[in-house]
């Protein structure tokens, strides 16, 4: 299945850019159409990054992009690895389109509520997208990061 990028046109005048998986571009078209507020009025399709995919085969420095799950409120979730810190982008939807960004050590995982059963030596793009989730829901989203994560967890 494709990834698509379909622009809405809302009765206000205002534009929103948002993601969704299709087979066809007709097919993005009546899904924009259906469940997002407004008119789709562009689709484009747009390569998206492999939710199997094994952390550890991810390239250090590289951007790797999924369409955020749909029980998430952001759109688009994307990742860079830098050895064991992965930063974390979350766009679209109730996030600003440029993103939030944040950062994390893959060391914390464990300590970190509801990720305690994740193998960290065989995470996949899709473990990291339920990770950051509690990360940033449980941590980031703090206004101030507890102790035990200072350095290991924060923002840009």
């Amino acid at each position: 299945m494709a990834g698509y990028k379909v622009r809405m046109k809302y009765c206000d005048g205002g534009i929103n850019t948002r993601h969704v998986e299709a087979s066809t571009e007709q097919q993005a078209m009546e899904y924009a159409n259906r469940y997002f507020d407004g008119e789709c009025i562009e689709v484009l399709e747009k390569e998206f990054a492999d939710r199997s995919l094994p952390v550890s085969q991810m390239v250090d420095g590289v951007y790797y992009e999924l369409i955020a799950d749909h029980e998430y409120t952001n759109d688009i979730v994307g990742f860079t690895k830098n050895g064991d810190r992965i930063t974390v982008a979350v766009k679209g939807g109730d996030f600003p389109e440029d993103g939030q960004q944040f950062f994390f050590d893959l060391s914390i995982v464990p300590a970190v509520e509801y990720c305690e059963e994740y193998d960290i030596s065989s995470l996949t793009l899709n473990d990291l997208e339920h990770i950051e989730f509690e990360i940033y829901s449980q941590i980031v989203n703090l206004q101030v990061i507890p102790e035990r994560f200072l350095g290991k967890v924060g923002t840009f």
